[in-house]
């Protein structure tokens, strides 16, 4: 996952180096990245990371 000063946060796969899934979900720029270690909880399904966070100065953003 990475977050840059476009705002967006992206998600990549790391075996293939494809982007997975492109958001935008604050005005400023995401600086902390989580999400879930129990296994089955933190997986990427049609392209969509489910269980992970992140956060902006805006608050703490869930990416479902």
């Amino acid at each position: 996952m990475s977050g840059g000063d476009d705002c967006h946060t992206r998600v990549w796969c790391i075996k293939s180096g494809q982007l997975l899934s492109e958001n935008k979900f604050s005005d400023s720029v995401p600086s902390v990245v989580c999400w879930s270690s129990v296994e089955g909880q933190g997986d990427v399904k049609d392209g969509i990371v489910h269980g992970a966070w992140f956060g902006s100065r805006e608050g703490i953003f869930n990416m479902f």
